[in-house]
């Protein structure tokens, strides 16, 4: 069995890490360019339907049902949830994502809002919200989720 020279490792180490250090130095006064930064979009582009359907069937109910519980304003997130911006929706709370853009089945948010999960019912202590409210969010969802906010609201 063939095992592996110490010195050997320790040297290709040293090596790597002395390369390393000269490329960042060489970038740090300007001889090899940085990589630039790519200006990626704050948001995917939005259709002016896609506002419409969030703004007239989403951020109402989030702001009459959700946000006394889930937001920074009511200085609140219980379990870890809030859902103040967009990317708070994406990244989710303790239990995971809270959506899953294009797959509603797979979203906490829809699952709890349908009570269909007698440990994740939302609102808590209260009847579940209306169908048609609930098809909205299923279909917000369905067509990836579209959400204009972006930073704190």
């Amino acid at each position: 069995m063939n095992h592996p020279n110490p010195i050997r490792l320790l040297v290709t180490q040293a090596v790597g890490l002395l390369c390393l250090a000269g490329m960042l130095s060489l970038v740090s006064i300007g001889i090899i360019p940085a990589a630039e930064k790519q200006d990626l979009p704050d948001a995917p582009s939005l259709t002016e339907r896609d506002i419409a359907f969030f703004e007239s069937n989403v951020r109402p109910v989030l702001a009459k049902h959700c946000y006394r519980c889930h937001s920074r304003q009511a200085g609140k997130s219980e379990g870890g949830l809030v859902l103040d911006t967009r990317d708070d929706l994406r990244r989710g709370g303790d239990r995971g994502v809270a959506i899953v853009p294009g797959k509603p089945d797979t979203s906490l948010l829809l699952r709890a809002v349908s009570h269909t999960e007698p440990d994740l019912e939302m609102p808590p202590g209260k009847s579940r919200l209306p169908d048609r409210v609930i098809a909205d969010l299923r279909e917000w969802i369905k067509i990836g989720a579209p959400d204009p906010r972006s930073g704190a609201t």
